[in-house]
């Protein structure tokens, strides 16, 4: 009876190490991550939604907004601040901070060759809302409490962004209650370049109504 008891302990001793074994064997692949490729900081002049995962944009989907889209619009009765807007490139906002008295309400401050830069950038493709439309141009707004003016270009039907001061491709705007100066970012980009652009998607839709008729019979 002894000796049947022991051996009924030591396969319970057994089946228990088995089962403890093939617990921590899957616990151990559950770490298991595959490798990912890390984000290039140069390259880094996409809109990239606020997730994990990056998207991929296609670009075929986007259309400068021009004067004569405007009009088709307009005909169609559409509202253009129903309509989602981007840029095709990227905007840099940048003016020198004062650092006995600096203020920064939005951006990011660093420094540039010991000077004290407040910097604001809007990616490539971020979306924007019209705020107004008025006889100078439209006014796009890619954060609450600001917007920057585009306006057609000389002789062409194309929106960019308004500005003075042009210099070496880049232009003084007005912007969170201060004057910035806006580049693209890269060596020779120019902000002329820049054009506000739709999805073809969000201009193509529409809203559908639609009304069955229940019919009419004969009143006997």
């Amino acid at each position: 009876m002894s000796r049947l008891s022991t051996g009924i302990i030591s396969l319970g001793v057994i089946l228990l190490v088995s089962c403890s074994g093939g617990k921590h064997s899957s616990s151990s692949k559950g770490y298991l991550k595959s490798s990912s490729p890390q984000n290039n900081p140069n390259a880094n002049n996409e809109y990239t939604p606020p997730t994990n995962a990056a998207v991929a944009i296609d670009k075929s989907q986007y259309v400068a907004f021009s004067r004569e889209l405007q009009m088709r619009l307009a005909a169609y009765t559409v509202d253009v601040k129903r309509v989602q807007f981007y840029i095709d490139q990227k905007l840099v906002l940048t003016r020198f901070l004062d650092s006995a008295k600096a203020e920064v309400s939005s951006g990011t401050v660093r420094f540039i060759n010991g000077k004290l830069i407040n910097e604001i950038i809007i990616p490539a493709h971020t979306p924007g809302i019209i705020e107004s439309v008025d006889a100078y141009g439209l006014r796009v707004s890619f954060e609450n409490g600001n917007s920057i003016l585009f306006v057609p270009a000389e002789g062409e039907e194309r929106y960019v962004v308004a500005g003075s001061n042009w210099d070496n491709g880049t232009v003084e705007i007005p912007y969170d209650k201060s004057i910035y100066r806006v580049g693209t970012g890269t060596t020779n980009g120019s902000v002329a370049d820049v054009r506000l652009v739709v999805k073809l998607t969000d201009v193509n839709k529409s809203d559908k109504k639609t009304r069955t008729l229940p019919g009419r019979k004969l009143g006997l």
